[in-house]
């Protein structure tokens, strides 16, 4: 396992309810080598006293303040300027990661040597249930993008899918963030405060400098699905057309990115149906505001102009799709990251993987198919006929060294696999130079196909006290 140096970074406004948790999440990772970095965005709530609270068990915690609210945008740039990490993470301060989620993705960084890695998500609610995505292209696939195949596979799919361009379920190198954040900077102090699709703003750029983009799965970021307060029953008009102001900005910026590169043509339709798609969404919210005609034929003239759309419309099915087809994770989902939390915790000193995990997670209908797999290199070994199955023997021995097990009296609670390669030999008179082969085959094939061994394996490179 990797043991570089990682920032997180976590921006912090009014989140006085969420941030412990959130903090936890963090703190408790299985990755111990952390620079967890608060930016205070300006908070009047109990969010800083309870970091500070936090700051005295762990001195891996950074606070650092902005005198005024300046926006999740400037919060998080803030943050990188004051991070020391090889790598950089974002955490949203009412969210939180799985236990294991920083290792997976710093091992896969280091592995494939990326500068981009992305990680599957889930939507937190309230009452504690999670879900994701059913068609989520980033979790459905295995990604190694290189050289112009990232910008490609950003730009094509037009923002139809955010776990794209959203900051939080990455983790980044520090040198892209090198590259990029001069422009980051100067977008930011041009515009001011950025409260509207800034993750657009930051994605436009890290896809456009990154050399090599990866993706991990089996852990996940969390995010928080609250109750909404910006509903469009309780939004204003002003703050819609500030909000829009913002929007327009961030495409501008995401041309410019394309511009700088000379690669806006090759992707100018792509751009095209993005901020289409922009156009419809943000339509659809004024469209729910009762305002004078002026101002509604205003707005429609400046959506129809800023937004390269022939005519303005509400947003379409196929707008939204993907982000309505979902499924419950369940419970007994989270089971690996269940053992992965306890073995982590510090009273935990003996870890036993003698746990029957053969009819639960193999990719098997009966325990016994995986003998199956023996059979060939058996023939193979022995020059046998066909109709000579190992897979029928292997059974047959475990059978007979129970039962004498059993007639023995032996206080031993279960026989080993030692106990029925013996009856093997004794049995079926194989010779012992096969049965040795064999045995160590199908040890490899367990270790391989059983879950909690592929977790014994992980948990045996992590730092322990």
């Amino acid at each position: 396992m990797a043991d570089v140096l990682v920032s997180v970074i976590v921006p912090v406004y009014q989140v006085e309810k969420y941030v412990e948790r959130c903090a936890n999440s963090i703190m408790s990772q299985t990755y111990k080598n952390l620079e967890i970095i608060f930016v205070d965005d300006g908070s009047s709530d109990r969010s800083c006293e309870i970091i500070e609270e936090l700051k005295k068990s762990d001195n891996r915690i950074k606070i650092v303040h902005h005198k005024k609210n300046s926006g999740l945008f400037q919060a998080r740039i803030t943050g990188v300027q004051n991070a020391s990490g090889k790598y950089l993470l974002f955490v949203d301060s009412d969210d939180c990661i799985s236990v294991d989620w920083v290792r997976l993705l710093v091992d896969k960084a280091e592995l494939e040597s990326a500068d981009v890695v992305l990680g599957d998500f889930v939507l937190l609610y309230p009452d504690g249930s999670k879900k994701y995505h059913s068609l989520d292209p980033i979790r459905c696939q295995d990604i190694h993008l290189v050289g112009d195949e990232i910008l490609d596979a950003f730009m094509c799919q037009s923002g139809h899918f955010y776990g794209w361009h959203t900051c939080w379920n990455k983790l980044y190198s520090a040198e892209l963030w090198k590259k990029i954040l001069p422009d980051l900077t100067e977008f930011s102090n041009r515009v001011g405060k950025v409260v509207m699709t800034e993750d657009i703003a930051f994605s436009s750029a890290v896809y456009t400098n990154a050399t090599r983009v990866v993706n991990v799965h089996n852990s996940y970021y969390c995010y928080y699905k609250g109750n909404d307060s910006s509903t469009a029953s309780t939004l204003k008009w002003s703050k819609l057309s500030r909000d829009l102001a913002n929007v327009k900005e961030v495409f501008s910026f995401f041309r410019k990115q394309l511009e700088k590169k000379g690669l806006f043509s090759k992707y100018e339709n792509y751009y095209n149906e993005w901020l289409s798609l922009y156009g419809r969404i943000w339509w659809e919210k004024f469209d729910k505001i009762s305002a004078p005609l002026v101002d509604r034929a205003k707005i429609r003239k400046e959506i129809l102009s800023d937004f390269h759309m022939d005519e303005v419309s509400v947003q379409e099915p196929s707008d939204y799709f993907l982000y309505t087809q979902l499924t419950d994770l369940a419970p007994s989902s989270t089971w690996y990251d269940d053992i992965k939390r306890y073995i982590a915790l510090d009273w935990c000193k003996v870890v036993s993987f003698d746990i029957f995990d053969t009819l639960v997670m193999r990719p098997f209908f009966y325990p016994t198919d995986l003998f199956v797999l023996l059979d060939g290199p058996y023939r193979t070994m022995t020059s046998c006929s066909s109709q000579v199955l190992f897979s029928k023997m292997r059974v047959d021995a475990e059978v007979m060294a129970r039962e004498d097990l059993i007639n023995s009296g032996s206080q031993n609670e279960d026989i080993t696999i030692d106990d029925i390669y013996a009856k093997l030999g004794e049995y079926f008179s194989i010779p012992s130079e096969v049965l040795n082969e064999i045995k160590a085959l199908e040890k490899s094939l367990r270790s391989d196909i059983a879950t909690l061994g592929k977790l014994e394996r992980n948990c045996s490179v992590w730092p322990r006290n």
